[in-house]
């Protein structure tokens, strides 16, 4: 029996953590597989004892395969490698960019000792480390975590909404703009916005009422996807203007849903929206005039919407393809 364990910095309601949901606790002839957090509270940013804690529980566990998916995990897995060198060890991206300088150092330290790099994107695979001399076997994993029922009854409304983190790098800002320009020919909009706030807290409210939007404004802290989909099923679209991106799972969670994203064309998003799903925001004053056309002929809106669910009918799920992928490498070793 082969042993495989996929490690994650903590458990929550981010596109790896919901992902990984999936992948707990599966048995069968050939493996066992299981998902080890790091941390146990969701604020938690990093902390040496339990760093040190997860190298010696997953090192006592001597998996055949370990996954590591983002920095803190792939610090461990550095450990883990050093200690038991048979494990194979393989590294998950899910962003085309490095958050930080510590993410930067051991995401390329990881590199000379992973079998191994996976993502959720081809942008991610082909622009995260364009500039490395080291060749490692690369492989797209989807991350189409779970088939999301389209709403029904969607309307044709100035109603927009986002969830994921609120910050500088999801491009919360150049949103709020874009929807101040829509508020300017509809006053009745209303922009939804879920998710932990890791900006100033104070400072976002203020941006909001020096624009003037912040009552059409409604913010939330980070809640379960069905709370999500209940605030989703009062707005039309989903409003999303980051500077870089891996897959973007709430996009893709929003066009399941039939809403017609306004996103940046960065990341995978650029392989999967198009002007026949998507409003691609290129500039401001562009998206604002594509949206307020979109909302004055109802018919665009929901060939858009429709559009938008079919992107990703019949599509691999995320649990078949890192599977998959797993019993590939597994193969490898016999």
């Amino acid at each position: 029996m082969k042993n495989i364990i996929y490690l994650i910095p903590l458990d929550g309601i981010g596109g790896v953590e919901v992902a990984a949901q999936n992948l707990k606790n599966i048995n069968n002839n050939f493996y066992k597989f299981d998902v080890h957090f790091i941390f146990n509270k969701k604020k938690e940013v990093f902390n040496v004892l339990k760093i040190w804690k997860s190298i010696v529980s997953i090192t006592k566990l001597s998996p055949d395969i370990l996954i590591v998916s983002l920095w803190r995990s792939a610090l461990v897995g550095l450990f883990v490698k050093m200690f038991k060198p048979k494990v194979q060890v393989i590294f998950f991206i899910h962003s085309e960019k490095d958050t930080h300088f510590f993410d930067f150092i051991i995401t390329r330290l990881m590199l000379f000792f992973a079998l191994e790099v996976w993502s959720d994107s081809r942008a991610s695979i082909d622009n995260r480390f364009k500039f490395s001399r080291i060749k490692l076997n690369k492989k797209v994993i989807s991350f189409n975590s779970r088939k999301i029922k389209p709403i029904k009854s969607l309307k044709n409304v100035p109603n927009f909404i986002y969830w994921g983190r609120v910050s500088r790098e999801k491009g919360i800002y150049r949103s709020l703009r874009i929807f101040k320009g829509v508020l300017h020919f509809y006053p009745n909009a209303m922009y939804k916005i879920i998710g932990h706030c890791e900006l100033d807290y104070k400072e976002l409210r203020q941006y909001c009422t020096n624009q003037g939007v912040i009552n059409s404004i409604e913010l939330y802290d980070e809640m379960s996807f069905e709370g999500i989909k209940n605030h989703a099923k009062s707005s039309s679209f989903y409003l999303q203007t980051s500077q870089y991106e891996g897959l973007s799972m709430s996009v893709m969670e929003s066009m399941m849903l039939g809403l017609v994203p306004v996103a940046t064309p960065v990341g995978e998003i650029k392989n999967y929206c198009n002007k026949f799903n998507s409003i691609l925001v290129y500039s401001e004053m562009e998206a604002i005039r594509e949206v307020v056309q979109t909302l004055r002929n109802t018919e665009v809106f929901y060939k858009m919407s429709n559009s938008a669910i079919k992107t990703w009918d019949d599509k691999i799920s995320y649990r078949d393809s890192l599977l998959e992928n797993c019993e590939r490498v597994l193969g490898k070793g016999n």
